[in-house]
């Protein structure tokens, strides 16, 4: 199925993504038919189906209105210790 949405996955967790709140919300669901038709279950407690400008993928909070990416206090010391030690 072509479409114009953008899709993003990584392992179990997918983002979708399109300018359109409308078609994106069509899309979403018919992503979500299309994957229960072929056996996926999904959890929907742990899902978002309705479109949204501020999303959690992967451990980081996505700002897409104003083009953000931000994660934990805890985490970005970690990272930013990780690079430090990468540096030396």
């Amino acid at each position: 199925m072509k479409t114009e949405i953008r899709i993003i996955n990584y392992v179990n967790d997918i983002l979708l993504l399109h300018q359109n709140k409308e078609y994106l919300k069509n899309m979403t669901q018919q992503v979500i038919d299309i994957l229960k038709y072929f056996g996926f279950t999904m959890n929907m407690e742990k899902s978002v189906t309705e479109p949204n400008q501020t999303v959690k993928f992967q451990g980081w909070e996505w700002n897409l209105a104003n083009a953000t990416v931000k994660t934990k206090p805890k985490k970005r010391l970690l990272l930013l210790r990780d690079l430090y030690f990468m540096r030396r």
